[in-house]
């Protein structure tokens, strides 16, 4: 399945370029494989007890902080990334609004999300939703679906609803390893099938000729943020700002303090 999303993913990597932000980073596995298309990469993650933070590739830039309440400044991103993620967030409208918020106008935003996928993260794993319910959710915050591609086929998702069931299954110790022997052996029949395969569509139209009784593993998608009318202000140079009001923050040895709303954050080894 890592194959199969990143490879999906790097198809639609004549979209993602200039400033880069990850929402939900993590340890930017997803997002890393763009490096070389992006001017520079940040990214944030609310999960800081994860040591996310400690494998920052060299050059990308990682905040702590909630990604429905962004601490960076309005348009102040190209692109914008949220792979794996939507699934786990309690307002998901929330966030696609904070996506927006960040974004230039015409700035396009990566999203990646299950569908036919076993619960993960519980108890933070809250929806799956159609490419219908996602293009619903994406008008609703000013964005327009470019393209979008329903990643792998039903094969996939009988073998990884199998291969999911023996894994996380205990058989006393001669049971887990003829258990993890079966669980090698179909991933290596699926990578072999994913390799056969001819190389998916980018698909631009909802059509329900393209969708009606499909099951795939997930989806993955491009959207446009829409042009606010407004005349627009240059990209600014530094995109962190005060998640509450978005101002400018003042950085002080004994923390850092907002010059809005004189809110204080404080350091945690040197990464706000």
């Amino acid at each position: 399945i890592d194959h199969l999303l990143r490879d999906h993913l790097l198809l639609m990597a004549p979209y993602v370029k200039g400033r880069a932000a990850d929402f939900g980073c993590g340890d930017f596995r997803l997002s890393w494989p763009f490096r070389d298309r992006v001017e520079d990469l940040v990214g944030i993650d609310n999960w800081l007890a994860s040591n996310y933070h400690r494998h920052v590739p060299q050059g990308a830039k990682f905040y702590y902080g909630s990604i429905d309440q962004a601490p960076f400044k309005s348009g102040a991103s190209d692109c914008v990334m949220c792979t794996e993620v939507l699934e786990h967030v309690e307002a998901p409208s929330k966030v696609i609004g904070e996506c927006s918020r960040v974004l230039i106008d015409g700035g396009h935003l990566l999203l990646s999300i299950p569908f036919n996928f076993l619960i993960h993260g519980a108890p933070n794993d809250y929806r799956r939703l159609t490419i219908y319910g996602l293009k619903q959710l994406l008008d609703e915050g000013e964005f327009d679906l470019k393209a979008y591609i329903p990643m792998g086929s039903a094969f996939f998702c009988i073998l990884n609803t199998i291969v999911t069931h023996w894994g996380f299954k205990t058989y006393g110790r001669v049971g887990r390893k003829f258990n993890n022997l079966r669980v090698f052996l179909f991933n290596a029949l699926s990578l072999l099938v994913y390799r056969w395969q001819k190389k998916p569509d980018v698909l631009t139209d909802t059509d329900r000729v393209f969708n009606d009784r499909t099951n795939p593993l997930g989806y993955i998608l491009i959207a446009e943020k829409r042009a606010s009318g407004s005349v627009q202000a240059d990209r600014p140079k530094e995109p962190l700002a005060c998640p509450n009001c978005h101002s400018e923050l003042n950085f002080k040895e004994a923390g850092i303090v907002c010059s809005g709303c004189d809110e204080s954050f404080k350091f945690y080894e040197n990464i706000p």
